[in-house]
């Protein structure tokens, strides 16, 4: 092999060309990679003189060439008739080579899935003639001048391509003793089995008889050994972080920092984020490492002071027709414009709304709710965001795009409808997907409805005798999506007389919150425009807040049987429990002691927020 003989025929055709390691595929021989790529030949002939055996990689441009790299016969499945270069890099896979159209520079490079990869921009591949790394040479199949690429083949890859992406999205193929053939996608399902095997402990020659063996169960012919092999040292050459279940679907083409993160199936957008993902999956721990994570927990960075960490999955359940929305654009506002929310503080950030069922009544909510709260204007312009309807993939993107930190999907029916289906398991999936984002989620649900013939009504949410998770698992759909989630809310109507809304809650490593009585306020014309929050003697009626003022009158700390004299048992028993509610009663001593008291306070306003 002579570098300056092979080189020097690229160029004469108008290809760019740099050194490549010899008999390997990478890396170049020349800082910048592409970018030092040359057509001139007094540059060729110093690289021979350094590099006299090196491989010769052609790159493709915008303004150049571009190569299909067809490893399943996909251009001749597309009946469009070629007439082109085509280079052999090893038995059965092509390399086609075209010029550049209007067209095919508005596609850019397609990543290999389906068998094939379209290497358009700053990407290469070894010339004819170059040595293969399994000792082979790379031949000119078809010695043709090259052809401009045929726009019907371009929108057919372009097709193949986006349908072997969405594939990808799912679990291996359940085959059922029946296996995949020639053009059947036996590459990418070569491709998920090493990254379900690869662990980071596999020595080679393990990984390559697993694999090998895999694909025998599963493949029609199943693949040689040597292309199993160029798999396996991709996979344990690559510059991810092994871990068990790493799906290398994307590792194939040159350049794999083009083309994501992975773990099982779920592509990350970035390094930290793929990392922190890495982080997250389960671990055996010690009882010292359990305690420092439990205690980690307890200090989190919160995005809504004791409700909300700034980066969590989060669920808030109820009925319908309760105001979820309207309060959820309280909260969006409040965190937007950095304002306390149900007298909870925030950090400021940006917000995204995804909304399913609002529609145009969305805007009005938002405005009515930012006057309320005494958010100004131009305090939401770059903070607060709307998007409706989206698909899920859009949504995500959006919210790396703007940098969102909260993302409020209202309601989870609307962007995943499988999510609810315990037999899918799709619950559990989605949740893993959108922690891989940094940022905090809230996802707005609904509660099973009760059969007709139902003996006995829903369990009340201010019944503080069940737990808010208990409450919580009649919710609609998948237990995962109580069990999995980090903050969990549950919203519902009160028998107090002077709230609309009680919200309970449960913050993970910490426990439950609330319960907060809320009422919602109106303007002039009668119109809902937000809620607050119940505090103090708010939260009283009129009755019990003449009880309680009867109560202060002969002194602020009382035992249960004074408190029983005056007011009789269960008076005193009501008035209690309302006052706890309030925060207007301290108790004293131990409890079921003799010693046990009750502090009591008045105060001078009501206290709402």
């Amino acid at each position: 092999m002579d570098f300056l003989v092979i080189a020097r025929r690229e160029i004469e055709a108008g290809i760019p060309v740099i050194p490549i390691k010899a008999g390997q595929k990478q890396p170049p021989l020349v800082s910048g990679g592409t970018t030092s790529a040359s057509i001139d030949l007094e540059q060729i002939r110093k690289w021979a003189e350094q590099f006299p055996d090196a491989n010769v990689g052609v790159v493709c441009r915008l303004d150049g060439i571009l190569i299909v790299d067809d490893d399943e016969g996909i251009v001749e499945k597309s009946g469009i008739p070629v007439r082109t270069r085509v280079v052999e890099s090893s038995p059965g896979h092509r390399q086609y080579y075209f010029r550049q159209t209007a067209d095919s520079v508005g596609v850019g490079n397609l990543s290999q899935r389906g068998g094939f990869s379209l290497r358009s921009h700053n990407f290469y591949g070894l010339a004819a003639g170059s040595r293969h790394p399994h000792g082979h040479f790379y031949t000119l199949l078809e010695d043709a001048p090259i052809q401009e690429m045929p726009a019907g083949l371009l929108s057919y890859l372009q097709k193949a391509n986006t349908a072997a992406k969405n594939s990808l999205a799912g679990n291996l193929e359940v085959l059922n003793g029946r296996k995949l053939g020639e053009g059947e996608g036996r590459n990418d399902d070569m491709t998920r089995l090493a990254g379900f095997m690869w662990d980071g402990q596999l020595d080679e020659e393990e990984f390559v008889e697993k694999l090998t063996w895999a694909c025998e169960l599963r493949h029609d012919p199943p693949y040689p050994e040597g292309r199993v092999r160029e798999l396996v040292r991709r996979v344990m050459d690559g510059k991810w972080k092994p871990c068990s279940g790493f799906d290398l679907a994307n590792l194939l083409p040159d350049g794999p920092e083009h083309h994501g993160f992975w773990i099982g199936l779920t592509s990350y957008l970035s390094r930290d984020a793929f990392d922190a993902a890495v982080s997250r999956r389960p671990k055996a721990l010690t009882l010292k490492q359990l305690d420092a994570q439990i205690q980690a927990a307890r200090s989190l960075e919160e995005l809504v002071q004791g409700m909300l960490p700034v980066r969590a999955v989060n669920i808030i359940g109820g009925d319908s027709g309760l105001g979820k929305s309207p309060l959820l654009c309280q909260l969006a506002v409040c965190v937007a414009a950095g304002i306390p929310f149900l007298g909870h503080e925030v950090k400021k950030s940006r917000v995204l709304i995804a909304d399913y069922e609002n529609d145009a009544a969305l805007s009005g909510m938002i405005h009515s709710v930012a006057t309320a709260v005494g958010a100004a204007e131009n305090a939401l312009e770059d903070s607060l965001f709307i998007l409706q309807r989206p698909e899920q993939r859009d949504l995500l993107s959006e919210v790396v795009k703007i940098g969102a930190r909260l993302v409020i999907v209202d309601s989870l029916r609307g962007f995943d409808s499988q999510a609810e289906s315990s037999k899918s398991g799709r619950g559990s999936q989605m949740i893993a997907e959108l922690q891989a984002l940094d940022c905090c989620w809230l996802l707005i649900h609904h509660l099973r409805k009760p059969p007709a013939n139902a003996e006995t009504p829903k369990a009340a949410l201010d019944d503080d005798s069940i737990p808010v998770l208990t409450w919580l698992e009649s919710l609609a759909g998948s237990r995962s999506l109580v069990n999995q989630t980090f903050t969990r809310i549950g919203i519902d109507r009160t028998s107090r007389k002077s709230a609309d809304l009680v919200v309970r809650g449960y913050f993970k490593g910490r426990g439950e919150f609330g319960p907060l009585y809320l009422e919602r306020k109106y303007d002039e014309a009668g119109e809902p425009i937000g809620f607050v929050k119940l505090a103090g003697a708010g939260m009283l009626s009129l009755n019990q807040r003449a009880d309680l003022q009867k109560v202060l009158s002969i002194g602020i700390s009382h035992s249960f049987g004074e408190l029983a004299n005056l007011l009789g048992k269960s008076g005193a028993s009501r008035m209690l429990g309302a006052c706890r509610a309030a925060g207007l009663v301290r108790e004293i001593g131990r409890k079921g002691q003799k010693d046990r008291r009750y502090e009591f306070q008045m105060p001078d306003e009501v206290g709402n927020q």
